[in-house]
């Protein structure tokens, strides 16, 4: 039995020092049928929630009214008046024509603006040095800057456009960008305003790896707080401290981590089933009772009658949490021993954008292969080859005879028809599903498309909706039961975890790996999900270069980051001899100059005052301290990601390097103008 207990949320408030809290939330599907109710949520400074529940229960409707981007239909939101709110969608949207830099400072918060302000008076003097109103601007923006203590958020923001590898599009625009780096900007713009609380919708959507991991890193930093919609369920469990679960409209609290989380939730389905069972034994009874009682008797018997009905609601739903429970069963047509091979392919859409470079790979019945690689470096184009919607500019993809692909694309459900109902468009699915040869029975698409919904989860009385009307999860779902039930024998998924909950990710596991018996290649960032149905890796590291590696995701990342820290050492080792070596130099240069320039002043030698000499003979070694400690600040930010370091670790380091520059400046000139006093500079 597990320790951690759920309960409502309406009746837990952890900490003291409340930044934001709703109180009566609901919000209804069509005014009558209720997505949430009555429910009553507190953040308090340094919580790190992580809100769960299947498709279309309203997590993100939540998180887009906590953040002031939707009304409920009832409720209260309520905050301190100077705390910071932001919210990261699960889709950004940016002005038109922005520049990443203009998105990244858009908020019109004080500080923001001031920023914005500086890097664009910045880029208006360097492009015209001699232009008098441009170099007015800089000055009043230096002292904007200097009046609001700015220089630390600079250093920030800087830190942070580079740690989520965006510093680079700084001049690029918005629209240009992919999914990802779309993303990247939005995660970028709402943290450089240190903000109080941050509400994250599905944040490693579309990042890489090696994004999420330093997203993990930064989250984790207990001056942060904030609530979080994910289906990367290893993310929950290396950054949340408790769950909110939203189940059938209700919001429950679990205190711990996300395995935590599942063995309480395991314990209350488990009691609230054995309330169930008795609330049928009762309600047994009770009907007996009711057939029972003359019509003049029921009038005295009103309270009892009431909680037959009680009874009888309660047995009708079943245990809250059931819902989760998502069952497939999907048939896959034979495959032939001849299955896909690639030989020598190659493609490039530009001399810089080279996808494949003589690749090739011969699959076996049974290869589950996953595809990883850094966001752009084309792995969703590598699917369109390998399902023949792409050409290649050279070699060859050979595809078996038997080969039936069931292909899950990023985009979504495509050709819905304007007003198609839910049910309508199951049925027309399960009316294309091919049949055994020694199935004789007669075909029944609608029984088939209504049992389909039940085991997705889709509520009987949402099939007669629109699909137009479903939300991006619930759609999502729809997509997969499309895709699985054309029976494919090679099953290409690109981002399938994007949009699904936790509940159908976790069944479509099961499925893969006990059901289905065909070839599998996935293209996904989720290392849980990868882990589990992934048993080798196709690594695309960028200029057509495709590597194979043997092992599960975690292997991978592992057998990288060993790899990258032997890297890190020599270059540490090679960045020490050099920087000794140009020291080295740069003394002798400086020795033979100051040697010159005493001799060419020797008459105009100006003898230091005692005060002024003990300064010049301690600036050389200040100089060399302040240096050393640029080194270690260096150091530090360097190998920030995944050593723990947090955000407000990195803020203080980005602005000591700062300071730390501005004051190697001044000792330095300040040592020039004694030498040259003294004549020996």
């Amino acid at each position: 039995m597990s320790d951690v207990a759920a309960e409502p949320l309406s009746k837990v408030v952890t900490g003291t020092d409340r930044l934001l809290w709703v109180e009566g939330l609901s919000n209804t599907f069509d005014g009558t049928r209720f997505q949430f109710k009555g429910v009553d949520l507190t953040v308090c400074r340094g919580q790190k929630l992580g809100l769960v529940g299947v498709n279309g229960c309203g997590k993100s409707t939540i998180l887009k009214v906590m953040g002031g981007r939707e009304d409920a239909d009832s409720g209260t939101i309520s905050a301190p008046g100077r705390t910071r709110v932001v919210y990261v969608d699960q889709e950004p949207v940016f002005p038109p024509g922005a520049t990443v830099l203009e998105a990244v400072y858009a908020s019109e918060a004080p500080m923001m603006r001031t920023l914005r302000e500086y890097e664009e008076a910045t880029a208006a003097v360097t492009e015209h040095p001699e232009d008098a109103a441009a170099n007015t601007r800089f000055e009043r923006a230096m002292a904007a800057m200097e009046r609001e203590n700015a220089w630390d958020a600079e250093g920030r923001a800087a830190q942070i456009m580079s740690r989520l590898r965006v510093d680079g599009l700084r001049a690029q625009s918005v629209d240009r960008l992919s999914g990802g780096e779309k993303k990247r900007v939005a995660l970028a713009a709402a943290l450089v305003q240190a903000p109080d609380v941050l509400l994250l919708d599905e944040p490693t959507n579309h990042l890489d790896v090696e994004a999420i991991e330093w997203l993990e890193d930064l989250l984790s930093d207990r001056a942060l707080t904030f609530v979080l919609v994910t289906h990367d369920r290893w993310f929950l469990e290396n950054v949340c401290q408790e769950i909110l679960e939203l189940d059938t409209g209700l919001m429950y609290r679990y205190p711990g981590s996300y395995a935590k989380y599942l063995e309480a939730k395991a314990d209350r389905l488990r009691v609230e089933g054995q309330e169930q069972a008795n609330a049928k034994n009762k309600l047994r009874h009770e009907l007996e009772w009711v057939r029972k009682q003359p019509r003049a008797r029921q009038a005295k018997s009103k309270s009892r009658v009431e909680s037959f009905f009680a009874l009888k609601k309660k047995v009708d739903n079943p245990a809250r949490g059931a819902q989760g429970s998502v069952a497939i069963e999907a048939a896959s047509t034979r495959l032939g021993t001849s299955v896909l091979k690639f030989e020598d392919a190659s493609l490039a859409f530009s001399a810089a954008k080279r996808i494949l470079d003589e690749f090739s790979y011969d699959f076996e019945r049974g290869d589950r292969v996953g595809v990883v690689g850094a966001n752009g470096v084309g792995k969703t184009t590598f699917l369109n080859v390998l399902t023949l919607r792409q050409t290649l500019d050279s070699g060859t993809v050979t595809v078996g005879e038997t080969v039936r692909f069931g292909y899950y694309k990023q985009q979504g459900l495509e050709d819905v028809p304007e007003g198609q109902r839910v049910l309508q468009l199951v049925e027309d699915i399960c009316a294309g599903v091919p049949r055994a040869p020694d199935d004789t029975s007669t075909p029944n698409p609608q029984a088939a498309a209504r049992q389909l919904l039940k085991r997705f989860n889709f509520p009987a009385a949402r099939w007669n909706d629109f699909v137009s009307r479903l939300s991006g999860g619930e759609r999502r779902r729809l997509q997969l039961l499309q895709v699985l039930a054309a029976a494919p024998n090679f099953l290409v998924l690109d981002e399938p975890t994007n949009d699904l909950d936790i509940p159908t990710l976790s069944v479509l596991e099961e499925f893969l790996l006990n059901d289905y018996k065909g070839c599998l290649i996935i293209v996904s960032h989720d290392r849980f999900f990868m882990d589990r149905v992934a048993k080798r890796l196709f690594v695309f590291e960028g200029e057509g270069v495709v590597r194979e590696f043997r092992g599960s995701f975690s292997d991978y990342l592992d057998h990288r980051r060993s790899m990258e820290k032997e890297h890190d050492v020599a270059t540490a080792a090679a960045a020490a001899d050099a920087a000794a070596a140009a020291a080295a130099a740069a003394a002798a240069a400086a020795a033979a100059e100051a040697a010159a320039a005493a001799a060419g002043s020797a008459a105009k030698k100006v003898k230091l005052s005692y005060k002024e000499k003990r300064e010049y003979e301690g600036l050389e070694a200040e100089i060399e301290r302040c240096g050393a400690r640029q080194g270690e600040l260096q150091a530090l930010l360097d190998g920030s990601h995944g050593s723990g370091a947090g955000y407000s670790d990195i803020a203080e380091w980005s602005a000591e390097l700062t300071k730390l520059a501005a004051e190697v400046d001044a000792k330095t000139e300040r040592w020039m103008e004694l030498a040259e006093m003294a004549g020996d500079g």
